[in-house]
């Protein structure tokens, strides 16, 4: 719970993007192991497969590691790899950032299911022609439970909400702190270009002031009703506990 030194930094980032790059050569096994078994089936090409994190993991950037606390790219950029033989051409891959959302539009569109409601993003599909697909790119963060460094920029024990329009990122906090990086001259995001770059900043501001109202998303001040704890049956208490996530 306290910020590390530069020193505790460095000793401990070493062993960690190890351990890191050892948990994902095992996922890569792992996976190998059921796109085999696919194949062998005689399968695979008629599967959609679709493989992506749902975070990614802080190894010593800003002083920080592990996920869910910060908003930096190391927590926020994650993979994203789609296979189906036919409708989607092997080897492409795209350079615009989409959100992990348009998953589920994208497995719909290329099922031909209709969506059962609204969706906050849409297909991926189109953008395998050149076309903008995957907005808004968004992400929030509404609690601070596992702060570590808590005096740097995105680390704060604030609430956050994150915006991307190409390389540029803007990032507004619930103190009415606001900040714009640009991914593609500073990707360790160490300078804050809001005040110099107002107008910008305006536009992107304006531009996720409009999504926030299209998708019906809460103020960053909004009070939070955590409400009751939900009941768990046993069934459901002992998947959580061999996953690690309950006692």
């Amino acid at each position: 719970g306290r910020k590390l030194s530069k020193q505790e930094v460095e000793n401990a980032s070493g062993p960690a993007t190890d351990m890191y790059d050892a948990g994902v050569l095992y996922s890569d096994y792992l996976l190998h192991r059921v796109v085999e078994a696919l194949r062998a089936s005689g399968r695979l090409d008629k599967t959609f497969v679709v493989v992506l994190a749902d975070h990614g993991e802080m190894l010593g950037e800003h002083g920080n590691f592990g996920h869910g606390a910060s908003m930096y790219q190391p927590d926020l950029h994650v993979p994203l790899l789609i296979r189906f033989p036919g409708k989607i051409p092997a080897g492409i891959r795209i350079e615009q950032p989409v959100s992990t959302l348009g998953v589920f539009a994208t497995v719909l569109d290329l099922t031909g299911i209709e969506a059962p409601g609204p969706v906050q993003v849409g297909s991926l599909i189109p953008a395998l022609s050149g076309k903008v697909a995957g907005r808004p790119v968004i992400a929030e963060r509404f609690r601070g439970d596992l702060l570590i460094g808590a005096d740097e920029d995105l680390l704060a024990n604030l609430r956050y909400r994150v915006y991307r329009s190409g390389m540029m990122k803007l990032v507004e906090d619930s103190a009415g702190g606001v900040f714009l990086f640009d991914l593609s001259a500073d990707p360790e995001e160490t300078h804050n270009l809001a005040k110099r770059r107002p107008a910008q900043t305006r536009r992107l501001e304006d531009e996720l002031a409009s999504w926030v109202t299209k998708l019906g998303l809460p103020a960053l001040d909004a009070q939070i009703d955590f409400g009751a704890t939900p009941e768990m049956d046993a069934a459901t208490r002992q998947r959580l506990q061999a996953l690690g996530y309950v006692n």
